[in-house]
């Protein structure tokens, strides 16, 4: 490649990357408050109290005044969740500053979409460092980036899209230790695998998996036993230290905490029921078919044709390719295959729980595009020079169908399902699952209602205050949030029902007519009703 190729190759993924930043934080505030980010940051402060009373309880007096935090050991599940991402933004939120409630829920939003921008960067990297194929690096990007679930989740998700952001960064560092076991590729791999870890337990099957195919690979390639041993030592004690480090929970016990948390964590004791192909289902009574559901109907379909040519195109190469032991690229590829389908196995075999559709295992999603970026790779060895033009005219109808879809329904886009789902999505599968659309309609509310106290009901379970943290003090305090229908001037629904299959069923909407509709392919995800 000639200099003004690399510098012309240079300048797009610059233009590129420049384009994907610009648009997500142009989106930052059309997102409002999900359900479980309150508690979030509440664990964040809590661990932040804890790291204070250890190292500067001085210092931690003077921030904290009279404000009464939970001790960390003693916050029930809440302190079997890491904390990477919280602890440092609850930080970051009393460095700054910032005491308004809209501005704290706002400034975070924007740090998960900074940290998310970085991974699609790594993204790039590792498929870089794979295909060495700029193109096809951009388009792995792009995939993930108009992946309508996966855009909108970026700017509020602190627990899925982190992790996902993290798992990235840690499969990045993978890749450069599997490259070059040297010392800092071991510590960078450790770190960030440790990193992964922190936010999410279960991140745990990437060093596991990586230390034993290093190893085999090592022996059957025959290098010196004594080196490759002192580098599996080194892994894993920069991995447990790192661990521990970052980690706050497990300072007091290291390994008895961390058990613990992994005890709690792999089967987290909750039961909602979940709307699943037309029927309420518990959490822990899923059937084996919901995940890859979720997964298929929730994804652009391009994406999963060519996510299973590359699957097929791998299992074909396992079966007749008698040198893919000596293949580092293989062994790149045969280890994130083996992590994706150790988590499928684990999640639908051994019966985890799930629930909210399948955004616990959101940190899949760039395995899924991996192996659909293989299946490209692979098919453009193969196709005649001239029929090279069809899977980009594909992918081009595609970006642009899913374009639209996302313009059109933004920001609405955590309601996306492809045309396998059928129209009346809404009588078979959650939606609106974690409130997002309250802050349309309680916006709606406001300009209809300009003055006055406003008496809201909620008809779904969802919690009203925790959506209201995205409105300035003036506006969210004049929603008075009522406990009966009698009491109420307005109602409002997401149609989320997490804890009763009746719930739906115990009002009486007569004397109500629609007020506003939040709707999605003519399907309301939130409607607001006023009482006559």
């Amino acid at each position: 490649m000639n200099i003004m190729s690399k510098y012309s190759q240079k300048k797009a993924t610059i233009t590129f990357f420049f384009i994907i930043f610009l648009v997500g934080i142009i989106n930052v505030k059309n997102y409002g408050v999900s359900s479980d980010e309150y508690s979030s940051r509440l664990k964040g402060f809590i661990t932040l109290n804890y790291i204070g009373e250890k190292i500067a309880p001085k210092l931690l007096d003077k921030f904290k005044k009279d404000k009464e935090i939970s001790l960390l050991h003693e916050a029930n599940e809440i302190k079997y969740y890491g904390v990477l991402f919280e602890a440092p933004a609850a930080f970051l939120e009393v460095l700054f500053k910032i005491d308004k409630k809209k501005d704290q829920f706002l400034f975070k939003h924007y740090l998960i979409f900074i940290i998310f921008f970085f991974s699609l960067i790594f993204f790039y990297k590792l498929l870089n460092n794979r295909f060495q194929n700029y193109q096809l690096s951009l388009l792995g990007v792009l995939m993930i980036f108009l992946s309508p679930r996966i855009f909108a989740n970026s700017f509020y998700n602190n627990k899925d899209i982190i992790f996902l952001s993290f798992f990235i960064f840690s499969l990045y560092y993978a890749f450069c230790f599997l490259d070059k076991p040297n010392n800092k590729n071991i510590i960078l791999s450790a770190l960030f695998c440790a990193f992964a870890i922190d936010i999410r337990i279960n991140a745990i099957i990437t060093p596991l998996i990586l230390l034993i195919y290093y190893f085999l690979y090592e022996i059957i390639n025959k290098k010196e036993k004594i080196i490759i041993l002192k580098n599996l030592g080194k892994y894993l004690f920069y991995t447990f230290i790192f661990i521990t480090i970052f980690w706050p929970y497990l300072w007091s016990n290291p390994i008895f905490n961390f058990l613990e948390a992994f005890k709690q964590m792999s089967n987290y004791p909750l039961e909602i029921y979940n709307l699943f192909n037309g029927k309420y289902v518990l959490s822990k009574d899923l059937p084996i078919s919901y995940l890859p559901t979720w997964i298929f109907f929730t994804t652009p379909i391009t994406y999963v044709l060519f996510f299973l040519i590359g699957i097929l195109f791998l299992l074909r190469e396992i079966l007749y390719d008698k040198n893919i032991l000596f293949n580092k690229n293989f062994l790149k590829d045969f280890l994130l295959f083996s992590i994706l389908f150790s988590v499928f196995f684990i999640i639908i075999f051994l019966g985890s729980t799930l629930y909210n559709g399948w955004r616990q295992l959101y940190f899949l999603y760039p395995l899924i595009v991996y192996f659909s970026i293989f299946g490209v790779f692979r098919l453009l060895k193969i196709l005649p020079a001239k029929t090279f033009y069809i899977i980009p005219v594909i992918f081009l109808i595609s970006f642009l169908h899913t374009t639209y879809w996302m313009l059109k329904n933004n920001p609405y886009q955590y309601v996306y399902f492809n045309f396998l789902a059928e129209k009346n999505f809404n009588k078979k599968f959650e939606m609106d699952y974690w409130g997002l659309s309250y802050k349309q309609n309680i916006e709606y509310l406001l300009k209809y209602q300009k003055e006055g106290q406003i008496n809201l009901f909620n008809l779904s379970d969802n919690k009203l205050y925790n959506h209201l943290m995205i409105f300035e003090d003036s506006d969210r305090l004049r929603i008075n949030v009522v406990d009966s229908q009698k009491e109420a001037d307005y109602l409002i629904t997401n149609f989320q029902y997490f804890y009763s299959k009746t719930f739906k069923n115990q009002f009486n909407l007569n004397k109500y007519e629609i007020l506003n509709e939040i709707t999605v392919d003519g399907i309301s995800i939130n409607t607001l009703l006023k009482n006559n």
